[in-house]
């Protein structure tokens, strides 16, 4: 889980314009798609509505999906 607090500029954007801000290590259509996934929480909440403005100081959750293990391993 990656947990970041929303800070300047981000305050009063869209949720998922914000996201992009702060995990910039993810694309801004895998992050939409995280959060209509129920994968994003803020203030602890699930929260599955992109647009839905964000404020400052809200603490925002990211839980990663786990990466596939890959069966060639012996």
């Amino acid at each position: 889980m990656e947990r970041r607090e929303i800070i300047e500029p981000y305050g009063g954007l869209r949720l998922d314009q914000a996201l992009a801000g702060l995990f910039p290590e993810f694309s801004r259509s895998r992050l939409k798609q995280w959060v209509l996934e129920g994968q994003v929480r803020l203030r602890g909440e699930v929260v599955t509505e992109p647009k839905r403005k964000v404020q400052l100081g809200e603490a925002v959750e990211l839980t990663l999906p786990l990466s596939p293990v890959s069966e060639d391993r012996p």
